[in-house]
Order: structure tokens, then C-alpha cells, then sequence
């Protein structure tokens, strides 16, 4: 039996590090995710890493969703704003032009860009994975421990001097907690 345990860990200990490796063979990490306006992206898992909106015949490696719009690009030579509302789908060659259009018809996100490429379906699942970092990681564990000691002293009326520090964590650990999740589900640009 001891004998055997050396192999096993070994073996174990392969198929952990040869799983944890990001694998881009065919149809492994292929894809296909709504996009916020109802249409499918597909990814077929291929080196090309172009993720196709086939209902407007449209493959692209870089996009983010604005208003409506579909706005992507594939490398730098060529340009698409999608309008998945009415289905019309506007190309460019040069990037200027592309930037002149953004720009006039306020496609050009003011508070936050959120590029997406080939990668979309673990981002559109990342809140899953959030939440599997927010119990099985040391520090989420601690965290809330303080937040209930915080809230048990503050209620015995103890720890005066202290009093504004523990206002703010019981107050900004929620709110940052709010403010994590909500980035992870907003798929759209700000």
C-alpha cells in the first residue's frame, strides 16, 4: 500500500497541473453565450480566437456591448458596429472613419470600456467563480469574522475611540462586495 501512494500523489498531482492549463484545441473551450440584446456569439474554439455573430454575418476577436451596439474589431484593419436592435451591421477599413462614426453617433462608452474577446463565456460565468473565490479563500473568510465582531461591539456600545473605523468597514464591505458583483454581471460598457 505505501508503495503505491508515491504514484497515486504523482499521478494526482499531473492531472492537477496538466487541467489547471488553459487548453485552445477544437471545441474545448468552444462557446456560444447570448449577448445582452437576445443574439448568439460563437466561438468554435479554434486558433483563430473569432468570436461570430453569424445572424449578421459578422466575426470579429475584440468587441464590447454599448447601447445596443455590438462594437468590435477584428485586429487592426477592419471595424463593426453591430445595431443588434433594427440588425444593421456598418464596416470599416480604416480606423479614423471608425472612430468618427463612434464619436458621432455616441457609441464611445464615458466611464468604462469592457473588452471582451474569445474569453467571453468565463467572464459571462465569473460570477460563479466569485463566489467560489469568496468562500473557499483565507481572506473572505476572515473578513466577515470582523464585520460581526464589528457589528457586536458597536451594539455593546464598546470600542468608542474606534468608533468611525468600524462604521466604515461595516459600511464599505458591503458596499464594495455590492460594487464586485456588479461589475461581474454588467456585461455592458459604461
Amino acid at each position: 500500500m505505501c508503495s503505491r501512494f508515491p504514484f497515486l500523489l504523482g499521478c494526482l498531482l499531473a492531472w492537477f497541473i496538466i487541467s489547471s492549463k488553459p487548453s485552445r484545441a477544437g471545441g474545448l473551450s468552444a462557446f456560444r453565450e447570448p449577448t445582452p440584446y437576445g443574439h448568439t456569439l460563437d466561438y468554435d474554439g479554434t486558433s483563430s480566437y473569432m468570436v461570430c455573430l453569424y445572424e449578421f454575418n459578422v466575426c470579429f476577436t475584440r468587441f464590447y456591448f454599448y447601447k445596443g451596439h455590438t462594437i468590435s474589431t477584428l485586429g487592426d484593419s477592419l471595424f463593426f458596429v453591430v445595431n443588434e436592435r433594427n440588425g444593421s451591421v456598418q464596416r470599416f477599413g480604416a480606423k479614423a472613419d471608425f472612430e468618427d462614426y463612434l464619436n458621432s453617433h455616441q457609441l464611445k462608452p464615458g466611464l468604462m470600456t469592457r473588452w471582451y474577446d474569445s474569453r467571453y463565456d468565463e467572464t459571462v460565468n465569473a460570477p460563479f467563480w466569485a463566489v467560489v473565490f469568496w468562500i473557499f479563500a483565507p481572506v473572505p473568510l476572515v473578513l466577515p469574522i470582523g464585520y460581526i465582531l464589528c457589528l457586536v461591539i458597536l451594539v455593546r456600545g464598546r470600542g468608542r475611540s474606534w468608533r468611525w473605523l468600524q462604521l466604515s468597514y461595516l459600511i464599505g464591505w458591503p458596499i464594495l462586495f455590492i460594487l464586485i458583483c456588479f461589475s461581474s454581471v454588467l456585461t455592458e460598457s459604461l
